[in-house]
């Protein structure tokens, strides 16, 4: 899928993304999206993201691949916290500090 100015203004672009756009030499949104999360300008990467696109499943499939990803570093943090509570996890008969 290719980028335009119409599309800029459909999905309600800020005039700094737009001057960015304008800026820009590709029009390819696979290129964009990684240089827009290169140029840290997340929330601009954002849009490329057309969700009508998808099925219920793979919508189901992304909730799930992304409530993992929570529960893997809220585990993490809590067994890092555990090696500086004396072995308990934080909140459990102590604190943190």
């Amino acid at each position: 899928m290719k980028i335009t100015n119409q599309w800029l203004s459909k999905v309600s672009a800020c005039s700094e993304a737009v001057s960015w756009y304008n800026n820009q030499k590709e029009t390819d949104i696979s290129i964009l999206f990684k240089k827009a999360i290169k140029e840290n300008k997340l929330d601009w990467a954002n849009w490329t993201i057309d969700f009508s696109k998808f099925e219920f499943s793979d919508l189901l499939a992304l909730i799930m691949g992304i409530f993992a990803i929570s529960m893997s570093v809220a585990f993490w943090c809590s067994t890092s916290m555990a090696q500086y509570s004396g072995g308990r996890p934080s909140g459990v008969g102590g604190s943190f500090l």
